[in-house]
């Protein structure tokens, strides 16, 4: 729970300071960045110092093979999303349907360790998301939670926003 929340404000603080830099506040920008810093150390302190140590995959040979994986179906999933016409039968869904078994598989294969907790959780999410009506929200909000989750553990993770199909360039 705690370390949720962290994450969350964490991320929220990086958000700000990406804001307060595009403003030219520069001093506002420079306090969220010290914020952040202050949360980063203390998060590092508390949640991966006592149980975990810090996240390393040389601590856990056998993820980077979950880490392609994970970010490949939260790729595919935010895709998925964007794309999302309402109806659960389309080509995008059928793709993240075939990733969410690689998904799967692979968290069976990986340690516990945080990485697989944070893959696992998004699989249950989306599997869960993909039997409901209401699918691109809770889908997004998904690959938002798995790409903090990812960022904590130190894994890069860029969204690329595509221009809509009506637009030319």
């Amino acid at each position: 729970g705690q370390h949720i929340l962290q994450a969350r404000r964490l991320a929220n603080l990086t958000w700000l300071h990406k804001c307060a830099k595009e403003m030219g506040d520069d001093d506002e920008a420079d306090k969220i960045a010290s914020d952040r810093s202050v949360l980063k150390r203390e998060m590092q302190r508390e949640g991966h110092g006592a149980r975990h140590g810090s996240f390393d995959a040389s601590e856990w040979p056998e993820t980077p093979a979950l880490q392609r994986e994970t970010l490949k179906c939260r790729s595919i999933a935010r895709k998925a999303a964007l794309d999302c016409a309402g109806n659960g039968d389309s080509e995008d869904m059928e793709k993240l349907r075939i990733s969410l078994q690689r998904l799967s598989r692979e968290i069976g294969r990986s340690p516990n360790c945080p990485l697989q907790i944070a893959a696992s959780r998004f699989e249950e999410t989306i599997s869960e998301v993909l039997t409901s009506s209401e699918k691109r929200r809770p889908m997004l909000k998904a690959c938002d939670d798995l790409r903090d989750a990812l960022r904590h553990l130190g894994v890069r993770v860029h969204d690329t926003v595509s221009q809509s199909r009506g637009r030319g360039n």
